[in-house]
């Protein structure tokens, strides 16, 4: 609700930096700790206490998530472990669970949607299905659903379909519609009510 967390990246080579800025003031991103390893690939979501992440390392896929307590600044501690090694995943959350769909495994592109109760640290659960497998797509929460938008597979198809889950229950992925246009390595972004991606 008040500040926004930047994680990792890409520079001359990969950086293990978490930054942050606040929402009611302008001015220069400031240091909030860092990750467990340097890495690009990061995908992180959160409520309005905590900021899950999944940390490949570098490039090479992982199976951590680390967290991070979004009121008080230090370095990420680790919560649990992903159902499987990979990256290039797509997250999501509620108020009370993160989800992590999809993503670029050793053997290809998965379906997989792992999900954690943010308030206590363990390993994922299985949550459902994505409809189908992907990767490098971007996803968004309202306050009910999250959404998991276009992609990539590792035949080289680039994705328009929207998919959508309620966080309360568990199950499959449904279909929501689809993009304009197939698309993959995007961002996206949410208010209460309705989600948007670029």
């Amino acid at each position: 609700n008040t500040r926004s967390f930047v994680l990792g990246g890409y520079t001359t080579t990969s950086v293990n930096t978490i930054q942050t800025f606040l929402y009611s003031s302008t001015g220069d991103a400031t240091d909030f700790g860092d990750m467990g390893s340097s890495t690009y690939y990061v995908t992180g979501c959160s409520n309005s206490t905590k900021g899950l992440y999944s940390r490949p390392t570098s490039n090479s896929r992982s199976n951590v998530v680390e967290t991070i307590t979004l009121g008080s600044s230090g370095t990420g501690s680790d919560f649990g472990d992903l159902s499987s090694s990979r990256f290039r995943i797509l997250c999501t959350a509620s108020s009370t669970r993160a989800l992590f769909g999809g993503g670029d495994t050793s053997s290809g592109d998965v379906n997989t949607i792992d999900y954690f109760t943010i308030a206590s640290s363990g390993n994922a659960t299985d949550f459902g299905d994505l409809t189908v497998a992907r990767n490098r797509g971007p996803a968004a929460a309202t306050a009910t659903r999250g959404v998991f938008c276009g992609g990539y597979n590792t035949s080289g198809t680039a994705r328009e379909t929207i998919d959508y889950v309620t966080f309360a229950s568990t199950g499959n992925a449904q279909d929501f519609g689809d993009m304009s246009e197939n698309h993959y390595e995007m961002t996206g972004g949410a208010s209460s009510s309705s989600a948007a991606v670029s």
